[in-house]
């Protein structure tokens, strides 16, 4: 059975989130980082690929923690 676990953490490097999770006996098959800051990613994002970001959004990004809501 294939199960899909969301996971939050404050930046740490791929390696530790990783070892972290196969430390607790699990299996990671992907990590995928779906936000920076408040600025979520677009879901269709390949990988090397990237978006010009408006003003308003680069805000997002650069206010990381003062905006805690998710």
């Amino acid at each position: 059975m294939r199960t899909r676990r969301n996971v939050l953490t404050p930046t740490p490097p791929r390696p530790q989130v990783r070892n972290l999770v196969e430390h607790a006996g699990l299996e990671v098959r992907t990590l995928r980082r779906v936000r920076i800051g408040g600025y979520r990613m677009p879901r269709d994002l390949a990988f090397g690929q990237f978006v010009e970001l408006r003003p308003h959004e680069v805000r997002r990004v650069l206010n990381v923690g003062a905006d805690r809501t998710m």
